[in-house]
């Protein structure tokens, strides 16, 4: 079973809803990409299976434990999106719906957990509020969502929800450094990789993988700079950024920006992006130049696009970048 430290409240909130029998038939997990959320419907979907649970955990041992940790238990069910396709469809949906009427194999409950929620299609959402709506005795549905605004309201209201937010800096640094990974290659940088990932420590991880990650980051700094000093042009630049991850880009230009207006308020000590001194010292120089304002129109229009991405929304790479790059040299 896996279960982060992160996830201790979730966790005692659902068996204390258990002991209490006021458990619902359908969840919806939601909260950023990277917070384990996939990770803990498992978990938890092991303890109902469990026939001899342990305190708080299941025993691991008992035949449905041992099923699930095979990845071949015949009671749970786990909706994604199928290969080579980014939607769950109806007919998965239909699938699970016509599983859930039949008797659980090895006795209990039938479990489907839908990863991500916001991937199926209208259609396949609509025939899974005939689900919700009806409910089989001893079944159990976990919606799993980093965007739970994308689901129907019809959906989001017959769901008990459960949000799972960031856990503090110092919880996500200390399970970060434990982790088995090259330290020597981010060890002095956790904050700026959790600056990025929303402190989200999964997808810290994930990153922390990527050698290349701080050395983009950093290249990402010096074209900014030079953007403003013009020695490159923003259509040239956009051009050159066309691979880049926009949802990263963005998460970074907001601590940036966010780094300038700590750097103005005398906050330096503070700084995520900005925490060496050769990167403060340049920083310094250009917070002076730009004012408070400017810099709060900047943070709300990349938060703008932020949110449009996170949505899902098709937008022109080119166009973004260019808007966003133009918009950065006019902050002088």
């Amino acid at each position: 079973m896996k279960l982060y430290p992160w996830q201790q409240k979730q966790w005692q909130h659902l068996l204390q809803r258990r002991r209490s029998g006021q458990l619902a038939h359908a969840f919806l997990f939601y909260g950023l990409e990277g917070l384990g959320k996939l990770d803990f419907a498992r978990a938890f979907a092991e303890f109902m299976f469990c026939v001899a649970p342990v305190g708080d955990h299941p025993c691991g041992q008992c035949r449905s434990c041992r099923l699930l940790q095979a990845g071949n238990h015949p009671d749970l069910l786990l909706l994604q999106p199928e290969e080579k396709s980014k939607v769950i469809k109806i007919d998965q949906v239909r699938s699970l719906s016509s599983d859930f009427n039949q008797t659980a194999q090895q006795g209990g409950y039938k479990i489907a957990i839908i990863a991500p929620a916001e991937a199926m299609n209208l259609a396949a959402a609509n025939a899974l509020l005939k689900t919700l709506e009806e409910p089989t005795e001893d079944t159990m549905l976990i919606l799993v969502s980093t965007k739970p605004q994308s689901l129907p309201a019809t959906i989001r209201s017959r769901c008990q929800i459960l949000a799972f937010l960031p856990p503090d800096k110092a919880v996500a640094r200390q399970w970060l450094l434990e982790q088995s990974i090259d330290r020597a290659v981010y060890e002095g940088n956790v904050d700026i990789l959790l600056g990025l990932t929303g402190d989200a420590p999964l997808k810290a991880l994930d990153l922390a993988g990527n050698t290349n990650l701080l050395l983009v980051q950093q290249n990402w700094m010096v074209d900014l700079f030079k953007l403003l000093n013009s020695e490159i042009d923003p259509i040239v630049l956009a051009s050159q950024y066309k691979e880049t991850d926009l949802i990263l880009f963005c998460t970074y230009l907001l601590n940036l920006i966010g780094d300038l207006l700590k750097i103005r308020s005398a906050l330096s000590q503070y700084c995520v992006i900005l925490s060496n001194e050769n990167s403060l010292k340049v920083a310094r120089s250009l917070a002076e130049r730009i004012s408070t304002d400017k810099l709060f129109t900047f943070f709300d229009k990349v938060l703008n696009l932020e949110k449009h991405l996170l949505l899902g929304i098709n937008l022109n790479k080119q166009l973004v970048l260019e808007d966003l790059f133009i918009a950065w040299v006019r902050l002088l």
